[in-house]
């Protein structure tokens, strides 16, 4: 392996979300801060090598939609790539692919896609230097702490599991829970009812959007409905309910996980 090797990290256009590997996958979400953002790209043998898994990033072309993913490295075409212009860019034979990712939506797989004659968003990595992590908390309503469970939400004291951990974006006003990766999100229902539950993130969706005080106990508020807070209901579950500074259900501690 060359000795040539430059640390890299690859954030999407504004920096919104980081290039991550994970079992072998590549996808992009919001900053961890953690191994599986970090790579190195080798200028000799133009591998981009995963971190996490010290394996290399390769395309796939043997079905009829191309893919990528990492492997381990071998130094075959398939493994060579750029990183100019803010693209990643295949250098396998006449192939003419680029990384390609869904705007706006937060832990879903990057794929590959032609490149166009231009960065655009969907094809945009480039530099993280102005990316900040955000913070990983635990919110706490008395003595219960706010948890997930497929997509529902919960009260309950504290289990010390990735479920009750959420990443807070302070930019992008979201509350992201670690055991799905999914945001927390209010919805109507057609009796025009509020109901909280997690779903995929969206940058674009208003139902993700909170005001969040890091200090003190405080209501945590919607931002689009803002008329709804969020409650311990009293009967282990989680919900929203109008807001009321004076119900202690709804008074909410943000604390470091």
């Amino acid at each position: 392996m060359s000795p040539n090797l430059m640390p890299k990290r690859f954030c999407t256009s504004g920096g919104q979300f980081i290039l991550s590997e994970f079992y072998g996958g590549l996808y992009v979400n919001f900053v961890q801060g953690n191994a599986n953002e970090l790579f190195d790209f080798d200028a000799n043998n133009n591998f981009i090598i995963s971190k996490s898994g010290n394996t290399c990033l390769t395309l796939f072309t043997e079905t009829s939609t191309p893919y990528v993913r990492t492997d381990p490295c071998t130094g075959g075409d398939a493994q060579q790539w750029s990183i100019a212009g803010n693209v990643i860019k295949s250098r396998a034979g006449t192939f003419d692919y680029c990384l390609t990712y869904v705007p706006n939506q937060a832990a879903v797989a990057v794929g590959v896609a032609p490149c166009t004659d231009k960065p655009t968003t969907p094809q945009y990595f480039g530099s993280c230097d102005q990316s900040t992590p955000p913070t990983s908390v635990r919110l706490r309503s008395g003595d219960n702490y706010l948890s997930e469970y497929f997509t529902g939400l919960f009260a309950n004291t504290l289990k010390r599991n990735r479920n009750e951990v959420f990443r807070y974006d302070a930019s992008a006003k979201t509350l992201q829970v670690q055991s799905n990766m999914e945001c927390l999100d209010v919805y109507q229902d057609t009796s025009l009812a509020y109901h909280l539950h997690t779903y995929p993130c969206n940058l674009n969706n208003g139902n993700q959007n909170w005001n969040v005080t890091v200090s003190g106990a405080n209501p945590i508020q919607h931002i689009t409905y803002l008329t709804q807070c969020l409650v311990d209901k009293g009967d282990k579950t989680a919900g929203v309910a109008p807001c009321d500074s004076s119900n202690q259900k709804q008074l909410w501690t943000v604390e470091a996980a």
